[in-house]
């Protein structure tokens, strides 16, 4: 047997030497292009399709053109070749992607056995789309086993544009190992890997302690390979480091953060990220000195499982997450031996579950996310009869006393004494000695006791130097030292809650925390470098907290905690540390057999963690413990107890906070010095914490969420995760799956939600606006629904819409939750928060094997980051977002601004009338860790002339706040709509220097309006008449039973006036009755009128129209009133005790979800009306989604109009003299308005004819103003006087013509070009697009239809979809994308484009002369239900038609 295999190592040896030349031979004939045939084809290569061979001064190069284009190489591989190296460049030219996503501009790459199969997984190759530059592209892919051919393709994949190839070369780099046998040690390695002379080690008097981490011998185990016995030595042992993760990917050579050293011939055949068993080697002698002791082998952290052998004999065995394993009597001192673990990386259950809100469970097949010896191992010899285990340090800055809690083993009743000796960390001089007096251990083995330490240093955030090293001895009756702990490092310091403040060493503080990955991180990120610098750029932005990454204490959830918590000890980031969840104990830890396994995992990880000062809180039960009204603003604030009861004990949320309750008593029984929170809780505990996700709440309201809080609260509030908003918010799939977890048909509405803060300007025709419609669009096609990760790829691409509105709401919420004295707040969506700008390369440390015997992790190599926080390149490799700029203003420990007065700190008063009262005032926030007296100037400024100044001092406590008032009047000399500009300078200590300013607007004050006559009032509830009589307002009352006396009357309809009972006098509508109606309830205008609203506290509209009724008031005026609206509840009522469900509100008859409500401070609207698209309706202030809304709209009917006016004039807590002055506008509007003229229309075209029946276009009416013509494809031919008719005055709208029709049809030559394209913007609106938008001409995705050439001068008001020609008199529109173009059923993304398109539609007939009907008469005669689905829309509402339905991601 022997012989057999001394002869076929020597075969393999043999094989091996001739094998060897051919490493780095080359695959690829020809590759340098040297050698071409006479057609300028490459010799050597197969044909190739739309391919071609091009030079320039850097060579010749490959050209693939168009979609399909490449050629195909076989390449024989011979048995011995194991990797091959690709190297190239590449660029791509216009390459669009495909249908699927690995359609682009590619190297493809298969490999095939000897039958053509396809074996293998498939490789990772290059894939490159749009344009590029050259890139260097290099890679190394292994050759699976049984491959004879690889098929290779340069080629384009994509649907369009060019590839070009350079330097294509493919060669053998590595040889596939024929014998098994052991790898060498790995070049730059100490050595000496195993021996145990130079490894760290710490000693007393009675013990020892040295750390085994380092290189060990390392070898998978192989599927139904047996696992009984330590495998021999030559069997394929490798080398891999201790603490060390499993990588997770495929195993190359020189990869990796950490490599593995496989042996050669396990290269090839092991799947190192499919490996789940490994054994561990390394051979040792003990120290003679070690002799009488016990021998323990401690792991920190081990994922799952480890059986012990020394000397191949099992010894014992190791649970995840870690302990200790007696090797006494195994291990002999002063004999060398060998000490073998076999690692087993399994999941302990099945399944994994996963809480991703209090109802809503992801299950999955568990897994283990970091395999192996993760944390450090250290063999330590000890007394081995009375001994200290452990000693937990506990400090009270209140009475400035330390405890010292000994865990003991082995002791009698004593009696026994302890000795402290504290040192200052990194001294070696005593500088305080404690000694107990007489001590018998209690029923647990614990010696405790206490001594005064007056003049102890601090530990805190601004001094985490202060740290002291403990070394406890444990005497006997004698005075003789039986055992002397190895030293324990600490800071002095305590935590604790006072009312609804934390309290670090007396002092509030208040935690800015971010989400942090580093010990759930690979190695180059969980090591103590790392961190480091983590926290160090956290506290460049303003943060003082973190959260641990991991939401649960499974296996492999976690993988180095050293780092990270001696990072935090150094830097005094404060770390809220993550203890075990009660799912993952079977929901039975009423069991005594189950909650004694919980205490037993929580009490080792609380022994990890008990002494760094850093740790500040204990988080448990991630997810699962919060009830639907845990984000109710006023049920914030630590009184409010959601019901358990008899009737709800079995529900979900009872059940899981009944087992909370045994977790937290479990936790605090073994730690009572830290405070436990439940992430996403509600009122739990010591503390309320939610998970704070409130989509599309208006910013305002969100700033005002915790008012209540402040004013009413009694425990600590902290926000574990707050939305910013979240990405997930501008989808439009809401529910009821968990949205990261699903598929589903939704939209990216970018630009639509975004309309609600900029308005027009949100509607984007950039290229990566276009960009992410295409994406949507190709999502669709497939027929199958997407998961929204996919889909929401290019938001980040487009930051008007996406970073911008999050530093909106960030920038007003962040700063004012902290000056409500919020207790700890997490912004969600902090990848947001920066830009990369620059590649951070990977990069190999300097000495990977060298020094590795100590504590801590130690990459082999350092990869980019994908976050600034978590990146250890270059700085500038990132810069901030508009999101990330704004936390680095609003979130440092100084903070000052300016804000509304003291009792109304959020508001945003900033229209005032000469001479006006205004009040503001100054906030500092002092969240440093002493007091500072802050410098303060405010001015006044007009352009560059300083109209008032102010200066003073404020002194603010630690964790303090103070706010300056500010009072003056405003300047009695100004313009209408002039701006003038409050600024603030802060200066804080140390330099610091923070300035803000807002902007204060003048408004004319309101005179009493100039009527003909006195207006006939309709107000039953007397609110409006209580506003004309303080307006100066002359009116006369009725009761709306008759009707006014003339025709012509002005009659205004007072604030919820219509309460459902019919109006029979609107019919005079059409004789030219003027009608003013203002502020009506949702209920009324929807089920009674007819109309879709959206009730919703709407802060700022838009000015869409050039109209009388906005005379002196500009798109400033109509944002953030003072005082607030009254028309609708400021909170939500009628909600159970125990909300068992997301609020809901009715809209078009169905019950959707809503989010609650926080106020009405600051409010222009509370309900708006969707814009209709039956009759002439002209929206005069729009907003909100899509700006498919409107706060004001006037009708014209035959001779009358109609102003339904939703702004909140009415009745409101304080008088703003915007919406005085837009009152009296309104009425002066109406008094002096002439009748409309309309033109006779002639519609032309079966879909003309269509459109204008829905639109309900009037083509009997007598004109009054000439003709116009609404023409459609397979229109009739035009009167032959046509063009000259045009420049009389004649107007035609041409709907989708083309070719000969549009040549007929239109007076000057136009050229169109078939196209399928995305909208384009119109930056500059014409007359006749008076009351639109680009919201209106704006499709979401791309359409099919004959383009415009629109010549230069044009540009700017037109585009290929829609232009104006005038010509003479008259004028011919041409909109090329009429509604019938946009197909809903068939693309149901385009709902909302389909929905604008109709209402522009009968805006744009109405500008141009044609009278249309809409039911309104009837609407007010005769109440009926589902008048939505009758009255002014031309389609069916759906469910989803609402977007503000409310899902809590």
């Amino acid at each position: 047997m022997r012989m057999n295999r001394a002869w076929m190592w020597l075969a393999g040896c043999l094989l091996a030497l001739n094998a060897a030349g051919q490493l780095g031979t080359e695959l690829i004939p020809n590759n340098g292009l040297a050698r071409l045939d006479a057609k300028g084809w490459p010799e050597g290569w197969p044909s190739g399709r739309q391919a071609r061979i091009e030079q320039d001064e850097a060579g010749r190069r490959l050209v693939c053109s168009g979609a399909g284009s490449g050629i195909g190489f076989r390449i024989p591989l011979k048995p011995e070749y194991g990797r091959l190296r690709l190297a190239m460049q590449m660029k791509v030219t216009d390459v669009a992607l495909g249908k699927e996503s690995w359609e682009t501009g590619r190297l493809t790459m298969s490999f095939h056995d000897a039958k053509g199969e396809r074996i293998g997984p498939w490789p990772n190759v290059f894939g490159m789309t749009g344009t590029t530059p050259w890139t260097v592209c290099e890679r190394i892919y292994p050759i699976p086993e049984g491959a004879v051919t690889l098929a290779l393709s340069p080629c384009n994949l994509g649907a369009s544009g060019t590839v070009e190839f350079r330097g294509l070369s493919l060669t053998v780099c590595r040889l596939r190992a024929l014998v098994k046998a052991d790898a060498p040690l790995p070049p730059g390695a100490d050595p000496d890997p195993e021996t145990l002379a130079d490894a760290w080690r710490q000693t007393t008097p009675t013990r020892e302690r040295v750390c085994l981490s380092g290189l060990w011998r390392f070898r998978p185990v192989r599927p139904g390979e047996a696992v009984a016995s330590v495998p021999p030595p030559g069997d394929c042992w490798g080398w891999f480091k201790v603490p060390g993760m499993w990588p997770h990917g495929e195993w190359m050579p020189e990869s990796g953060v950490q490599q593995v050293w496989l042996a050669p011939w396990l290269e090839e055949r092991e799947r190192i990220r499919d490996v789940e068993q490994a054994w561990y080697k390394r051979r040792f002698a003990v120290p003679d000195a070690w002799a009488g002791r016990r021998l323990t082998l401690t792991f920190t952290m081990l994922q799952t499982h480890a059986q012990a052998f020394v000397d191949g004999r099992p010894c014992g065995e190791v649970w995840y997450p870690g302990g200790e394993l007696d090797l006494t009597g195994h291990l002999v001192p002063g004999r060398e031996q060998e000490l073998a673990l076999r690692v087993t990386a399994r999941p302990l259950t099945a399944e994994r579950n996963a809480f991703m809100a209090p109802d809503r469970i992801i299950t999955d097949k568990a897994s283990v996310n970091h395999k192996g010896i993760t944390g450090d191992l250290f063999l330590t010899a000890l007394p081995p009869a009375a001994r200290l285990e452990d000693v937990h340090v506990m400090t009270s800055v209140r009475d400035r006393r330390v405890t010292f809690a000994a865990e003991t083993a082995g002791l009698d009743a004593g009696p026994w004494r302890l000795r402290a000796e504290v040192s200052e960390r990194g001294g070696t001089v005593v500088a305080r000695r404690f000694e107990s007096d007489a001590l018998a251990p209690d029923a647990a083995g614990v010696l405790r006791f206490s001594a005064a330490w007056p003049d102890a240093k601090l530990w805190d955030t601004d001094t985490p130097q202060h740290r002291y090293t403990v070394a406890l001895s444990l005497l006997d009756r004698a005075g003789a030292v039986v055992d002397t702990l190895t030293p324990v490092h600490v800071g002095f310091r305590e935590i604790r809650i006072e009312g609804r403040d934390f309290l670090l060493n007396g002092v509030p503080v208040h935690l800015r925390a971010l989400h942090n990955t580093t010990s759930v991180s690979a190695a180059d990120k969980a090591s103590r470098s790392a961190a480091l610098e983590m926290c160090r750029r956290m506290f460049e932005y303003g943060f003082n907290a973190i959260i641990a990454g991991n939401y649960d204490f499974t296996p492999g959830s976690v993988s180095y905690l050293d780092g990270l918590l001696e990072a935090c000890d150094e830097t005094g980031m404060l770390l809220a540390f993550s203890l075990p969840h009660l799912k993952d104990f079977g929901y039975r830890l009423d069991k005594p057999e189950m909650a004694e396994r919980y205490r037993a995992q929580t009490a080792w990880l609380i022994r990890r963690v008990r002494n760094h000062p850093s740790v500040i809180l204990y988080a448990m039960n991630h997810n699962c413990t919060g009830y639907y009204g845990d984000q109710n603003p006023q049920k914030i604030d630590g009184l409010y107890e959601i019901p358990e009861d008899e009737k709800s004990k079995s529900a979900w949320w009872a059940r899981n906070r009944r087992q909370a309750r045994i977790t937290d008593a479990i936790a605090k029984s073994l730690d009572a010095t830290r405070p436990v929170y439940h992430h996403q809780s509600g009122n739990l505990g010591d503390m309320h914490t939610v998970n704070c996700y409130l989509n599309w709440a208006p910013v305002q309201e969100r700033s005002d969420w915790t008012e209540h809080w402040s004013a009413h609260g009694v425990k600590p509030l902290f926000f574990v995760e707050w939305g910013l908003p979240h990405i997930s918010s501008w989808s439009s799939y809401r529910g009821p799956q968990f949205i990261w977890r699903c598929e589903a048909f939704q939209s990216l509405w970018a630009a639509e939600f975004a309309a609600q803060f900029w308005g027009d300007a949100a509607y984007l025709d950039s290229d990566a606006a276009v960009r992410a419609l295409d994406h949507e669009e190709r999502l669709w096609a497939t027929g199958k629904p997407f998961r929204w990760s996919t889909l929401n790829q290019p938001l980040r691409a487009l930051p008007q819409n996406y970073h911008a509105v999050q530093a909106l709401f960030a920038s007003d919420n962040w700063r004012f939750h902290r000056a409500w004295g919020v207790s700890a707040m997490l912004p969600w969506d902090q990848g947001d928060f920066w830009r990369r700008v620059a590649p951070t390369a990977e990069i190999a440390t300097e000495t990977p094997l060298q020094g590795l015997k100590c504590p801590g992790i130690v990459p082999d190599r350092i990869q980019a980051g994908g976050q600034y926080i978590q990146d250890l390149g270059p700085r500038d490799a990132f810069l901030p977002t508009e999101v990330g700029a704004a936390f680095l203003r609003w979130n440092q420990p100084d903070c000052g601004f300016i804000a509304g007065p003291e009792e109304a700190r959020t508001a945003k008063d900033h229209l005032f009338t000469p001479g006006a009262a205004v009040r503001k005032s100054l906030v500092m926030l002092n969240d440093r860790r002493r007091e500072q007296t802050v410098a303060w100037t405010w001015r006044l400024w007009r352009k560059g002339e300083k109209l008032m100044e102010r200066q003073g001092h404020a002194r603010v406590a630690a964790g303090g706040q103070a706010a300056v008032p500010v009072s003056f009047a405003f300047p009695k000399r100004v313009r209408a709509g002039e701006r003038l500009r409050l600024t603030a300078v802060f200066d804080f200590a140390d330099g610091v220097t923070q300035v803000d300013e807002i902007a204060l607007y003048a408004v004319m004050p309101s005179q009493p309006p100039q009527l003909s006559a006195p207006v006939h009032l309709l107000d039953p509830h007397g609110l409006t008449a209580r506003l004309f009589d303080r307006l100066g307002v002359r009116y006369v009352l009725f009761d709306g039973t008759n009707a006014p006396v003339a025709d012509d009357a002005l009659v205004v309809i007072g604030r919820e006036a219509l309460d459902g009972s019919a109006v029979s006098w609107m019919s005079r509508l059409d004789k030219g009755l003027r009608v003013l109606v203002f502020e009506q309830r949702a209920e009324t205008l929807e089920r009674g009128l007819g109309f879709r609203v959206a009730e919703r506290g709407v802060r700022r509209l838009f000015p869409r129209a050039e109209h009388p009724v906005t005379r002196g008031l500009d798109e400033a005026a109509f944002r953030d009133w003072t005082g607030s609206g009254t028309l609708v509840t400021p909170y939500l009522t009628g909600l159970p005790a125990a909300e068992t469900h997301d609020p809901h509100g009715t809209w078009c008859g169905f019950t959707n979800t809503r989010v609650w409500r926080c106020g009405s401070r600051g409010t222009v609207a509370s309900v708006l009306i969707e814009k209709p698209a039956r009759g002439d309706w002209r929206a005069l202030l729009d907003g909100e989604f899509d700006l498919q809304y409107a706060a004001l709209l006037e009708h014209v009917q035959g001779r009358g109009r109609a102003l339904f006016c939703q702004l909140d004039v009415t009745g409101r807590t304080e008088n703003d003299p915007a919406a005085d002055r837009l009152v009296a506008n309104l009425l002066e509007y109406l008094d002096r308005a002439p009748a409309a003229a309309f033109r006779e229309t002639v519609v032309l075209g079966a879909e003309a004819e269509r459109l204008a029946g829905q639109l309900g276009v009037v083509r009997s009416r007598p004109p009054d103003a000439g003709r116009m013509f609404v023409v459609s494809p397979g229109a009739s031919a035009p009167p032959p006087d046509l063009f000259r008719a045009i420049e009389g005055g004649v107007n035609v709208v041409c709907l989708g013509l083309a070719g000969d029709e549009l040549k007929a049809w239109c007076p000057v030559p136009v050229a169109t070009v078939r196209t399928n394209a995305a909208f384009t913007r119109i930056e500059q609106r014409p007359p006749e697009l008076d009351g639109l938008s680009n919201a209106d001409w704006a499709w979401h995705g791309r359409i099919t239809f004959d383009a415009l050439a629109v010549p230069e001068a044009e540009k700017a008001a037109s585009s290929g979809a829609l232009r104006v020609i005038r010509h003479g008199k008259g004028r011919v529109v041409l909109w090329q994308v009429p509604p019938w173009l946009i197909d809903e059923q068939a693309k149901p993304y385009l709902r909302t484009s389909k929905r604008r398109a109709n209402a522009m539609a009968a805006r744009l007939l109405a500008n141009l002369g044609a009278a249309l009907d809409a039911p309104v008469a009837e609407r007010f005669a005769k109440v009926e239900e589902k008048e939505w689905l009758m009255s002014y829309y031309l389609d069916t509402p759906e469910a989803g038609d609402d977007p503000y339905r409310y899902y809590r991601w």
